[in-house]
């Protein structure tokens, strides 16, 4: 059947979707293309001369009040229905409410050849030859058209900092975008006369300051999630709802919905299968943050499916400081210009200080549904250890640069994240006096509004910050 195929009329993400999508509509050119291009052909309704047929049929069974089926919309599809608040209106602009409901039945309409559909409302209540026009196809599983997404943040790539959802900034003009700039680096720049020279020094490239354009977050392109088809019910799903891997997937590579799996024995092929968390390598860290989290739950009472601890990434970096510059005006300013201090303290070798630090990245899963469902990572740290042989004032200190999770984890009874977060804290901290560190830091600030630390693409339900009264 070929590979399954993103929905025909969903708009594609700005990178990766549009890709697939093309491979989709050289593959439904063919005439002889698996069944899978044909699916979408019918879905967005290529091949005239099928609707030409149906009407002649429609004329030979009038008497009937319908005709042979047809997969505008195929049976077994999602579907919300769109009823309007005025009688006298039937149309999906004229305000009302949108019900969901699956298709039973597609077929043409004896007087008019339109397309109608038998839907068998999630109410219970099965609604006869709905027009087309007031259906629209949705996500079998969160019964939405459209999964927009928050657009990644945004970084001003001369000064590096974030540029607020509320803020306008300078982008290089084209389709495909370029450097951005904040306001104020822009401001600096534009009053400089090398500013074309340090635009090009930062984008490796030739770039003129007087192509930039001032901008606005709606100027962003919007981010939505793409659509998969099932092999076996051909359902649509968004990638997101129905847990599929994306743009390393194989085009020949079977995709089966988690409903199909369930009922119909079906199973996704190796290549859509993610590895569970187990597979990470352990630690003696991980180890023993995951037995003192079990200790932790099973002392509370806490019933719940296993958590999963790793260390994930364990690297060894520095962090390279520069001295502060001489004062304007005294000899050791005049000597450092004269002598070309300022490239040296750039590249800190000269005057600079180098404190080595091991930095280390936490995360913990679990399986949701009691252990059955999709496995999610819930929570996330990043830590700086700073041992014995980095000079002071960093000797034996550990810095807990981010800590961030969703609220994900599943138990019986509710309410014991925390439980779980401070175990893992305070289990990391007894690990790290053991090794001999004394002191350790944490930046307790939440995010300004709009930003996030590392789960940054939350949906609505998720995005409750903490109060600065809790902290």
């Amino acid at each position: 059947k070929g590979a399954p195929k993103p929905h025909p009329e969903a708009a594609q993400r700005k990178k990766g979707g549009g890709k697939r999508q093309r491979k989709d509509d050289e593959h439904g050119d063919e005439h002889g293309d698996a069944a899978g291009g044909a699916k979408r052909k019918r879905k967005e309704g290529v091949g005239g001369s099928k609707k030409g047929k149906h009407a002649a049929a429609a004329a030979e069974h009038e008497q009937h009040g319908i005709v042979q089926e047809v997969d505008v919309l195929e049976a077994g599809f999602s579907v919300s229905v769109h009823y309007a608040s005025h009688r006298r209106s039937s149309s999906a602009d004229a305000g009302g409410e949108w019900r969901p409901g699956t298709v039973v039945r597609a077929y043409l309409s004896a007087q008019n050849g339109e397309p109608i559909y038998d839907i068998m409302m999630h109410s219970g209540v099965e609604e006869k030859a709905v027009a087309h026009d007031r259906c629209r196809m949705v996500c079998n599983v969160c019964l939405s058209d459209k999964r927009a997404f928050k657009p990644p943040p945004m970084f001003c790539e001369k000064c590096f900092q974030a540029i607020h959802t509320r803020w306008s900034y300078w982008e290089e003009s084209g389709d495909e975008g370029g450097v951005k700039l904040c306001k104020r680096c822009f401001s600096d720049l534009k009053a400089t006369s090398t500013a074309d020279r340090v635009l090009s020094e930062i984008a490796h490239r030739n770039v003129k300051i007087d192509n930039f354009l001032e901008k606005k977050e709606k100027d962003r392109p919007e981010y939505v999630d793409n659509w998969v088809q099932c092999d076996e019910c051909h359902s649509w799903l968004h990638w997101t709802c129905a847990m599929y891997k994306g743009e390393d997937t194989p085009e020949d590579c079977l995709f089966f919905c988690g409903n199909c799996r369930r009922t119909r024995g079906k199973t996704l092929p190796k290549e859509l299968c993610v590895a569970p968390s187990e597979d990470l390598a352990e630690t003696v860290l991980s180890k023993k943050l995951q037995d003192g989290l079990k200790k932790e739950l099973a002392a509370s009472g806490v019933k719940a499916a296993p958590v999963t601890i790793r260390v994930v990434s364990n690297i060894d970096c520095f962090a390279k400081i520069a001295p502060p510059p001489p004062l304007p005006g005294t000899a050791a300013a005049h000597s450092a210009a004269k002598n070309g201090a300022k490239v040296a303290l750039q590249n800190g070798k000269v005057g600079g200080r180098e404190f080595p630090y091991r930095s280390k990245c936490i995360l913990a899963f679990q399986r949701m549904q009691g252990g059955d469902g999709p496995e999610v990572c819930f929570f996330a740290m990043y830590v700086q250890e700073y041992g014995s042989e980095c000079p002071e004032p960093n000797t034996n200190r550990v810095y807990i640069s981010y800590l961030d999770s969703v609220r994900y984890f599943e138990s019986e009874p509710m309410g014991h994240r925390s439980t779980v977060y401070h175990s893992i804290l305070v289990a990391y901290l007894q690990w790290t006096r053991m090794l001999g560190f004394k002191y350790v830091h944490i930046w307790v600030e939440p995010p300004k509004s709009g930003d996030e630390y590392i789960f940054f693409a939350r949906s609505d339900q998720q995005r409750k910050p903490m109060k600065r009264e809790k902290l």
